[in-house]
């Protein structure tokens, strides 16, 4: 019985942590545009994810894009921290808000994807973020919401 309790609590603690389709894609299309400016490929990281899953659920929740959280981890590193990333030179995030123009984009993760690392090379602050050759490791996360909104949160660091 007791390995029957500890196999559903692995089960049930994974379903957590799971990456979507549209997470890779993002995190493999900022790394080849990292590597086609001449910067080195992060390194995937649960704990960013975590962080940042938890950040793309508040902006959805509250129908808002913001870098900051009006409850316990107002801010990019707090979250980092409560995921137990700790020890970290710098840091930095980007999110985005996409509003799909067609059902084929709200259901096609490659345009999604598309569009989510376009409105951040498209700014300026975002793409120096995304280009910033300190930063070693990355967590994305991306949830659609009420077939209008997609949110993304990608949160760097250098470790």
């Amino acid at each position: 019985m007791k390995k029957l309790m500890f196999i559903l609590v692995l089960l049930v603690s994974g379903l957590g942590h799971s990456q979507t389709e549209l997470d890779k894609l993002v995190f493999e299309k900022v790394n080849q545009y990292r590597v086609s400016k001449g910067v080195k490929k992060l390194v995937w990281c649960d704990k960013a994810f975590n962080a940042s899953k938890q950040h793309s659920i508040y902006l959805k929740n509250n129908e808002e894009i913001s870098h900051n959280e009006n409850n316990d981890t107002p801010t990019v590193i707090s979250r980092l921290k409560k995921h137990n990333i700790n020890y970290i030179i710098s840091y930095g995030e980007n999110c985005a808000q996409i509003i799909p123009e067609t059902d084929e984009e709200y259901f096609s993760n490659d345009i999604l994807s598309t569009l989510i690392v376009n409105s951040w090379k498209k700014s300026p602050p975002h793409n120096k973020i995304m280009l910033n050759p300190n930063f070693t490791d990355t967590g994305i996360s991306c949830i659609k919401h009420d077939m209008i909104f997609v949110y993304a949160t990608i949160d760097f660091y250098q470790k």
